[in-house]
């Protein structure tokens, strides 16, 4: 009887700390809706606005695409496009030819002239923002920054070269400026993600969410339960047993 108990403490405690996460997570973009490509050659920059339904924050997203550097604009290039899947998660991906070093821009601020009026923390529950990236095959530089009335707040990534799924973390409380900032009251968030030439590069969402260590915290609560009923139980089972 124990056993099934000691098993329901831990589950429960899992699946509550599970349930929270879920609850709490914030899809800022999945790419899974709103077709966009972008391409330029020269240092001019591009700009593409897309308005789509959820799961893009507030239906827009806007990309901005600058060229930093290209010996032969007449015919190298890069791309930026977001490739919404029929049957699986959209895609972001950037592409710079040889030679071609780019800045890619997106920008999330809502329909109108209110912004996001985003809280991104959901509630006091979310403690970063995770950028899940597929592969980059050369290194990358990702600046992800928060909005409101009262300025901006930057946080800097360096992503390794990687042909595996990865996750960036930015955590809220590392972000520049941030006591400066009102994260139930975002009015806009953008990433930039700057690559070297030949840089290949490709993501499936971004997402204000629990952190790590609250599933974590479930699984200490759970493994404390266990503790305690256990040393409960042997000391029953010490006193049941006959003395020789």
């Amino acid at each position: 009887m124990k056993r099934y108990l000691f098993a329901s403490v831990i589950i429960g405690a899992l699946a509550l700390s599970a349930g929270e996460a879920k609850a709490a997570t914030i899809t800022i973009d999945s790419f899974e809706d709103g077709f966009q490509r972008v391409s330029a050659a020269s240092d001019t920059t591009f700009n593409s606005t897309i308005h789509s339904a959820n799961p893009i924050v507030r239906g827009k997203r806007d990309i901005r695409l600058t060229i930093l550097e290209n010996p032969s604009p007449s015919w190298l290039n890069a791309e930026v496009a977001v490739l919404p899947l029929p049957t699986e998660p959209g895609i972001l991906t950037i592409s710079n030819d040889t030679g071609v070093k780019s800045e890619t821009l997106i920008t999330w601020h809502g329909e109108d002239e209110n912004g996001l009026s985003l809280d991104v923390t959901g509630g006091g529950i979310n403690k970063f923002f995770r950028f899940n990236v597929l592969s980059a095959d050369l290194e990358a530089v990702l600046t992800l920054s928060v909005m409101d009335n009262n300025g901006t707040a930057s946080l800097t990534r360096t992503l390794s070269p990687s042909l595996n799924p990865t996750s960036v973390v930015f955590k809220f409380n590392e972000f520049d400026n941030v006591a400066a900032i009102d994260l139930t009251q975002v009015d806009a968030i953008s990433l930039a993600i700057r690559g070297e030439e030949n840089f290949d590069f490709m993501a499936t969402s971004i997402v204000a969410t629990v952190p790590e260590p609250l599933t974590l915290l479930g699984s200490t609560i759970a493994l404390g339960f266990w503790t305690v009923l256990k040393k409960e139980y042997d000391k029953k089972q010490a006193k049941s047993q006959p003395k020789r």
